[in-house]
């Protein structure tokens, strides 16, 4: 390995990153909200993966930010799924089920 490269390419920060390129390598603090919102939908996907993969190799510093980059992950998913759906036709008032004399 070269000059602090580790073994894990997902694990890498890169030059898109601008949020993680100031942190170091071995991240043992959650990342801010503004430094998940400066990653897009792959490198988000690639950082998930990674951390996960290193939590369940027993890494227990890994979970808690596994679980961040997951969340946001899914927070991203539903906010693009509900945009594609159509909007719902109004509903008309249900009939009373007694009989007025």
């Amino acid at each position: 390995m070269k000059g602090g490269e580790q073994s894990h390419p997902h694990l890498r920060f890169t030059k898109n990153c601008p949020g993680f390129n100031r942190l170091p390598l071995s991240m043992t603090t959650l990342p801010t909200p503004s430094q998940l919102a400066s990653l897009d939908d792959e490198r988000l996907e690639q950082l998930a993966t990674g951390w996960r993969a290193q939590a369940l190799r027993g890494d227990r510093g890994a979970f808690g930010i596994a679980h961040a980059f997951e969340v946001e992950r899914r927070r991203r998913l539903r906010e693009s799924e509900l945009q594609q759906l159509e909007p719902l036709e109004p509903v008309a008032p249900p009939k009373p089920w007694w009989r007025l004399w």
